[in-house]
């Protein structure tokens, strides 16, 4: 080989080595290879990777350099799994879609049934809710009087009623006991009492309302299937008689 030849290789072997930078600046993997007669390349494009990188293979290859590691998977977000759901109970789903009304007042925060519940146990009457049957309680809702001819006195406030329905359903005690006793005879009247007492006079109150209800209060482990049924009954019919009461 002469002179002219080996400067003829020399600009050949320059411009194959900017060729070679060009293409794995765009993303190509290039193996020079030569011999005694000519050389030529051999190309593979680099494939993406799943984790955002780029080229496949153990490592990503050089392929990836500047543009990820190319690991695979995505990272797990904070929070997406485990751990406590720290929502109301009022935010989480299995609330029945139904109209609540006034009884939507039950994702009231804590501190503010709280505060009712200190209100309503200052001023409850307890003759109202020491009927010893539905029948009694109904004719006294109707009348406005109690069975000895004394004036009926009974708590209107939602947010006060739902208050002691969940002071009364937490331990199955309303306040310190004294004035309202709970026992397993009156559970059902009393919750119907509170409910109805709470509850829009022209809405109708179903076993959905209930369900409702206790759900977002947090406390539907502490009644049965059966349990809520007989207080939807009631309490709809508690409703039908404050209204028949007020007047249509």
């Amino acid at each position: 080989m002469n002179r002219r030849d080996d400067l003829g290789l020399v600009r050949f072997m320059r411009r194959l080595i900017l060729m070679s930078s060009f293409l794995t600046l765009a993303g190509y993997t290039v193996s020079v290879i030569t011999n005694a007669d000519s050389p030529f390349i051999s190309n593979s494009v680099a494939a993406e990777g799943d984790g955002g990188g780029k080229g496949k293979g153990p490592s990503g290859g050089k392929g990836g350099e500047g543009k990820g590691q190319g690991s695979g998977g995505k990272k797990g977000v904070p929070g997406a799994s485990g751990g406590d759901d720290k929502r109301p109970p009022w935010a989480k789903e299995g609330i029945p879609a139904v109209e609540l009304g006034r009884l939507s007042v039950a994702r009231s925060p804590s501190k503010v049934l709280d505060r009712a519940l200190a209100e309503a146990l200052a001023a409850i009457n307890p003759a109202l809710y020491t009927l010893p049957t539905l029948a009694a309680v109904l004719e006294a809702l109707k009348t406005g009087k109690l069975p000895d001819g004394s004036e009926l006195v009974r708590i209107d406030s939602p947010l006060q009623n739902l208050a002691l329905l969940r002071d009364m359903l937490t331990d199955l005690k309303i306040g310190d006991g004294s004035k309202v006793p709970v026992t397993n005879d009156n559970l059902v009247l009393l919750a119907a009492i509170f409910i109805g007492s709470a509850s829009d006079k022209t809405l109708p109150i179903s076993v959905d309302t209930v369900k409702a209800v206790i759900i977002i209060l947090g406390l539907q482990d502490k009644l049965t299937e059966s349990q809520i049924n007989d207080i939807a009954t009631a309490a709809e019919s508690v409703r039908q008689a404050i209204l028949e009461e007020h007047g249509t």
